[in-house]
């Protein structure tokens, strides 16, 4: 007794899927009706529908309803590879003098930039080396890396590190490591500052071999200014306060857009290093004009 109760329960319920489901000669008369934009044919489609197949009017509504209202197509991004997230300028700037005087002088650098949702990572690098009649008379190497952890859209933590090898300085090296907090205030569309505080240590070895570690405070600001479309203005300076010497340093620069992504780039760089060796200079000035590639 109790096998024919389940088996008829099951031949009920079979029963009720099938009329649950509205049969695909219907539902594409449907389509067919509502393609046609013609209210007419569609309420007809509609009427005669519901009259063959009364039990699925719910099924033919909601047919009707899904066709005013179609989902959404799903668009999915291409997945960025770790080179392509990248962006940023190469320039180069090359002189080269003949006669009584035979010069050499290259200056090249490299700026990259990755801005996730919640890390930005900043590299720059910079070379600048001189030949006069044959002899070196200026070299300097310079890497600087900067891994920030966003907060909100304006506020960052960030942690930092450069790499100097400046040859003619008194100094075999100079690296810097700091911690710290930054800010970028947005004055309007096209005006923007960033200001960074951060503390570290400062590790240096002098031409006469005498090496040195301190603690260091170093506050920083950034200025950028797009004056128009192709042509934008920035300022930048920052100090290394430590107990033995500070180093400041400041640029101006000016980039103007020439054809596609090549710009011509204008900057005059300063640095000011205090108590450095006998027989350097404090204060060191350059000015560059560069043929510039934005990607």
């Amino acid at each position: 007794m109790r096998k024919i109760i389940v088996l008829a329960a099951l031949m009920a319920a079979s029963s009720l899927n099938a009329f649950a489901e509205l049969p695909s000669s219907v539902q594409t008369s449907i389509e067919k009706a509502y393609a046609t934009g013609d209210s007419f044919v569609i309420n007809a489609t509609l009427a005669a529908a519901k009259a063959q197949h009364a039990n699925d009017i719910a099924a033919i509504d909601a047919t009707l309803e899904a066709l005013k209202n179609p989902p959404a197509p799903v668009i999915e991004e291409a997945p960025q590879n770790w080179l392509t997230s990248w962006n940023g300028e190469i320039g180069a700037g090359f002189v080269f003098s003949n006669g009584n005087t035979h010069k050499r002088e290259i200056d090249a650098n490299l700026k990259l930039e990755r801005d996730g949702e919640k890390w930005r990572n900043k590299i720059a690098i910079d070379a600048d080396v001189t030949t006069e009649n044959g002899l070196r008379t200026e070299e300097d190497y310079r890497f600087g890396t900067r891994l920030d952890r966003k907060l909100d859209e304006t506020r960052f933590l960030f942690a930092e590190a450069e790499y100097v090898n400046d040859t003619f300085s008194g100094f075999n090296y100079r690296i810097t490591e700091d911690v710290g907090y930054g800010q970028t205030f947005k004055l309007n569309n096209s005006v923007s500052l960033e200001a960074t505080g951060g503390l570290g240590a400062r590790h240096t070895e002098t031409t006469a071999g005498v090496t040195k570690t301190e603690m260091i405070v170093k506050p920083a600001a950034n200025f950028s200014w797009n004056i128009r479309e192709g042509l934008d203005f920035g300022q930048s300076l920052s100090a290394i306060m430590g107990s033995e010497r500070t180093v400041t340093n400041a640029t101006t620069s000016l980039k103007s857009k020439l054809i596609n992504n090549f710009f011509l780039k204008a900057a005059f760089d300063v640095e000011h290093v205090s108590d450095v060796p006998v027989g350097t200079k404090e204060l060191d000035t350059k000015t560059s004009l560069n043929l510039v590639y934005d990607f």
